[in-house]
């Protein structure tokens, strides 16, 4: 029998006495890609999937793999990249390192600079990651020198010329995908107790240019309603004994689409058969149709924030360099109105230090959104991650953007790792935020 490829696919966090563990979340994106995996290349692979970066090291001492592919993000980008020198430096092996996730922008300025800052990765896989990983894998196992013509969905670095493939990150064919708790892929992580995340559809219809989102141009789409409604009959199950874990929706605009009304009354029923979810986290669509009012009055009293309308600015020179609209004036108060009516709070979420905003605009607006009656208003300082618009130097530039750095206190730590003579390693990582200072 022919040796099957062993893929190691991880989303690491922070595990040590500073992490909330009860806010950490199964790794939800990483089993949607190896479900794909096992989909096109299921006889010819064996998969495992990480959260601990321990355990990941300890899998890399014992049983040495082909491939890692990590997913990264601006809360485990450093974590990453220690653990994958260290694991290198250990093995002396020729592992096929692949990252992927929401900080791959899809410019390939950007993505040169990455290949930069991270010389030990071998590919970059932008946008959704299943259509190019699966094409990675399919190359490696066709024997050829995978360097030698492009892979569509990734990029790679050879002779330091930048190879980009066919960009296909927005086609997945969400039909094909099963889910990663159906088919037993997040069964090791509810037994760990995480926090559960669930996606119902894909695609964010909004281009603001402070969001990785934001720079996605395609079509939304959707699981397919049977498999989700048996999915949140999975999850409620499996966490009845655990009401204290949130169940976290990753759709960016939950309630753009006709069906979401049909999902939320999905996860009501199991609130009641199953005694879960008793609280659920979910970003509502910003435009907060009629469509939103009838999924927030339903799921709305088991959100901590009710009803929110995410205004960011009210300035019109920001909402123009974060190329965003917002909801009227008196969609606003008419929408505050209603969440009172029906006993919710109502919430605002705002960025300060976008570019044209000032201090005297800012004011005004936390003033505003006091006197309207919100019950909240958070106030977020904006700040640039790998993957946005506003991150790219000829934004920045063009801007006038100023940054600093600042840590992140639960994004940081000591990992204890073990090399493969046993000696124990203490690697220090911490992650920062480029704050826009001016």
């Amino acid at each position: 029998m022919l040796n099957k490829l062993r893929i190691y696919l991880g989303d690491l966090s922070y595990l040590n006495i500073k992490s909330n563990f009860g806010n950490i979340t199964n790794p939800l994106s990483v089993g949607y890609i190896g479900t794909y995996l096992m989909l096109r290349h299921g006889i010819d692979i064996e998969i495992n999937i990480f959260k601990d970066p321990v355990k990941l090291v300890d899998a890399c001492n014992n049983n040495i793999p082909d491939l890692i592919g990590l997913s990264f993000y601006t809360w485990n980008t450093n974590l990453n990249h220690n653990i994958v020198k260290f694991i290198k430096n250990n093995t002396k092996k020729n592992i096929y390192i692949v990252w992927g996730g929401p900080s791959v922008d899809t410019n390939i300025e950007e993505q040169k600079s990455l290949f930069k800052r991270f010389p030990e990765v071998d590919f970059f896989v932008e946008n959704e990651g299943e259509g190019g990983m699966a094409n990675i894998i399919k190359s490696i196992l066709s024997k050829k020198n995978i360097f030698e013509n492009p892979i569509d969905g990734a990029t790679f670095k050879i002779n330091n010329e930048i190879i980009k493939g066919k960009s296909i990150g927005l086609s997945t064919d969400l039909n094909l995908l099963d889910s990663p708790y159906l088919n037993g892929l997040m069964d090791p992580f509810i037994k760990d107790g995480l926090k559960p995340t669930m996606q119902t559809s894909r695609l964010c219809p909004y281009t603001c240019s402070f969001c990785v989102s934001g720079k996605n141009k395609g079509k939304i789409r959707a699981f397919d309603l049977d498999l989700v409604n048996e999915e949140i009959k999975f999850i409620a199950k499996k966490y009845s004994d655990k009401p204290n874990r949130t169940l976290c929706l990753t759709d960016e605009n939950f309630g753009v689409l006709d069906r979401d009304v049909e999902v939320a009354t999905m996860i009501k029923k199991s609130s009641i058969d199953y005694n879960y979810p008793k609280t659920v986290h979910f970003y509502n669509d910003k435009r907060f149709t009629e469509r939103s009012r009838k999924i927030v009055g339903m799921l709305g009293p088991m959100n901590a924030y009710g009803m929110t309308l995410a205004l960011q600015s009210e300035n019109p020179e920001a909402l123009k360099a974060a190329n965003r609209r917002n909801i009227t004036s008196s969609q606003i108060d008419d929408n505050i109105k209603w969440a009172v009516k029906n006993n919710l709070n109502a919430t605002t979420e705002l960025i300060f230090g976008l570019p044209g905003e000032t201090y005297e605009s800012f004011k005004n607006v936390i003033d505003r959104s006091v006197q309207r009656g919100f019950d909240s208003v958070h106030c977020n300082n904006l700040y640039l991650v790998d993957g946005i618009e506003m991150n790219r130097p000829n934004y920045i530039k063009e801007n006038n953007i100023g940054t600093h750095f600042r840590s992140v206190a639960d994004m940081a730590g000591k990992i204890t790792v073990k090399n493969k003579e046993n000696e124990v390693h203490d690697l220090f990582c911490a992650e920062l935020q480029r704050v826009v200072t001016s």
